[in-house]
């Protein structure tokens, strides 16, 4: 620690009290939106009779400068600059203006912000002819190419060089804006080199355990169970892991046969991995656990790993059949057959039987991927994990958007029913870009976190029961890959003239993110523990030396509003208001809004002398003050007491660190 980073330890309580999620709704409620999509009109529609029905009234609509940053993190994976944070909330009057951004983050590949007068904003103040531009849409590709990778392959699951490989085609995929169907069949059908083709690797990690050598031929190569219970988790929403050994406890509908007959599928699946170094060593198919990740995450260690060639072989597993133990431990045997439709498990008549037609015009695959996109909960699948992505819970009783089921109850089935048949119909039919407009285009999207302070039983939504309903927008967790995307943009890493240096900081920031982050099935950790261990990392040496660089965003700030004169340490001699614009800045880059004169912080009461002064108990004395008269008091004083360009640098660094340490930049809200 520098000597300064001493003064950071008072700035840091600082910025826990002044962010503390003391956030503020200034806004009045949204009136009637120009040009709002339809879908978007009848989800407000439906959520409003659902509030009625449950007697709750929503929160205030969010000020524009906290909807940009949520817009933002949950759509491009990152927080706005302060460019575009002024660019949305102070220049643009416009009475659509959300809807705009929300079209802006899903399409446009040439935006550049505007500045106060609306003229374009410089890149670079020694480079006036190149315009700062953003690729909303190369942005909003790689944010959900990584949303989607831990979906389909969890953080902790597969090697980093499968991991990479399969971002590069869902990267791919979501600039195309690759119809839903079309997406998910491709997943579950893929074959080939995980080099050419990163699909494969969603079957390969999950094929689970090998069978047993003798019985490779007739059973299949693979057990297949994990791949089994997860295409149904994520592309149907049914949880059907539990029935592997049993009927489904809370579920009568779900048997045991439905787990192994949809398993049959993947019984004709074949693996193998090669090392590009040693064609002739095969490796994987007598040692799956390789393509778990390695421990060791260095550079070196995983970019030449093996190549994973997944190809579907009729040879194996030739009678269809694949037996499986009851709990009375009998052997029973399922040949291929999907899951019911919902809609058939609630009706008394028998329900039709999904098998496979064994024809050889088609894999066992290609025909699963069919009955998948053709199942009655398929679309509902996908909205409500969409949904639950925007609302942090999907529209069921419980909050996993992916748990659909008797026991599980769907609080707004008229809305999901509804945008379901919208998303896999019309003239561009699972259209993912559409469905994200919809639903961040919707009232609910752009409500406050705060509750609205009405009694409960009055329409309060204070509680945990109201959740279900969306009255408010939760607080949301970053995910490991927002948070670290959301540094680099407030330190301006991306700018940083080291790009070896920074690499290696990225792979080892987000080292420590996942392993404090991330769990086994891709989920995130409880609410509290995310932040403290976050804190905990971001209080290190990597993070101090970010705010501290000499091309960092202090230092930019500083030479755009306080431009030097007599050298570091010479005085300081601008305008007025000049050192504060660079307070607002830092607030823009971090909390996406300016000190703020409502806040109130407790801040101690000083004698004469500049003492904190206490009671007969020794407790200090405090007084309220705004975050904004806070703030501007300690650097008139500073300003005052003749302090010198790195003083001021020192203190601007200070604030910057606080701010970077408070819940209200980790959390999304």
């Amino acid at each position: 620690m520098t000597p300064h980073r001493k003064t950071s330890r008072c700035y840091f309580w600082i910025g826990a009290c002044l962010t503390a999620l003391a956030f503020t709704s200034l806004s009045a409620q949204a009136q009637s939106t120009p040009n709002l999509p339809e879908q978007s009109k009848i989800i407000n529609e439906e959520l409003a009779k659902s509030w009625e029905a449950a007697s709750l009234k929503p929160s205030k609509k969010a000020d524009d400068y906290v909807f940009i940053r949520r817009a933002f993190i949950d759509i491009i994976g990152r927080i706005p600059t302060p460019e575009e944070v002024r660019d949305f909330a102070e220049y643009d009057k416009s009475p659509d203006k959300r809807v705009k951004l929300i079209k802006r983050l899903l399409y446009a590949k040439d935006y550049k912000p505007k500045g106060p007068n609306g003229g374009e904003i410089r890149r670079d103040p020694k480079d006036p002819k190149t315009a700062l531009t953003f690729n909303y849409a190369a942005e909003y590709a790689q944010n959900f190419a990584d949303v989607w990778n831990v979906w389909l392959l969890t953080r902790s699951q597969a090697h980093e060089a499968f991991r990479e490989q399969t971002a590069l085609w869902l990267e791919d995929q979501f600039s195309m804006n690759t119809p839903y169907d079309k997406f998910v069949t491709e997943l579950i059908t893929a074959k080939g080199k995980s080099n050419e083709n990163g699909a494969v690797n969603f079957t390969a990690v999950h094929l689970g355990e090998l069978n047993p050598r003798d019985k490779r031929i007739t059973d299949g190569r693979f057990e297949a169970v994990p791949i089994t219970a997860r295409v149904s988790r994520l592309f149907l929403g049914i949880q059907i892991n539990c029935i592997q050994c049993h009927d489904h406890p809370f579920n009568p509908e779900w048997k045991q046969e439905n787990f192994w007959g949809m398993n049959a599928f993947y019984r004709q699946v074949q693996l193998d991995v090669r090392d590009p170094a040693n064609p002739n060593n095969v490796g994987a198919t007598e040692y799956p656990n390789f393509l778990r990740p390695n421990m060791n995450r260095k550079k070196d260690k995983v970019e030449m790993a093996k190549v994973v060639t997944v190809t579907d072989d009729t040879s194996l597993n030739p009678s269809t059949r694949v037996f499986y133990e009851n709990r009375r431990m009998v052997i029973l045997t399922s040949k291929p057959a999907f899951l019911p439709d919902l809609a058939d498990l609630e009706k008394d008549a028998s329900v039709p039987r999904k098998g496979y037609p064994n024809d050889g015009k088609k894999t066992r695959r290609e025909v699963l991927a069919e009955y998948i996109v053709k199942h009655d909960n398929f679309a509902r699948a996908a909205v409500n994990r969409y949904w639950s992505h925007f609302f942090g819970r999907g529209m069921n009783e419980l909050p996993a958007p992916d748990d659909f089921g008797g026991h599980n109850k769907i609080i707004h089935k008229d809305l999901l029913d509804k945008l379901a048949a919208a998303f896999a119909s019309g003239s561009q039919p699972y259209d993912i870009k559409k469905l994200i407009e919809w639903i961040c285009c919707s009232d609910a999207y752009s409500l406050s976190y705060q509750a609205n302070g009405l009694p409960e039983g009055k329409g309060g939504n204070s509680k945990a029961d109201a959740d279900a309903y969306f009255t408010r927008m939760p607080l949301k967790s970053m995910s490991p890959e927002t948070l670290f995307e959301s540094l680099e943009t407030a330190t301006r890493m991306d700018q940083a003239t080291n790009k070896d240096a920074k690499r290696e900081k990225k792979d080892r920031w987000m080292n420590l993110l996942i392993r404090n982050f991330g769990d086994d099935e891709g989920n995130e950790a409880t609410f509290n523990g995310t932040i403290i261990q976050a804190l905990l990392m971001m209080n290190g040496r990597d993070l101090d030396e970010e705010v501290r660089r000499s091309d960092s965003t202090v230092v930019k700030l500083m030479d755009r509003y306080l431009p030097t004169s007599g050298g570091p340490k010479g005085p300081i001699n601008v305008t007025p208001d000049a050192p504060w614009k660079v307070i607002e800045d830092l607030y823009l880059a971090t909390v996406s809004r300016k000190p703020s004169r409502t806040i109130m912080i407790q801040v101690p009461r000083l004698d004469p002398k500049g003492m904190p002064m206490k009671d007969s108990k020794g407790n200090v004395l405090t007084a309220p003050v705004t975050e904004e008269a806070f703030i501007k008091s300690r650097l008139d004083n500073l300003i005052k007491s003749g302090a010198k360009r790195d003083d001021l640098k020192a203190f601007y660094e200070d604030i910057f660190w606080s701010l970077l340490n408070t819940n209200e930049f980790i959390l999304n809200h």
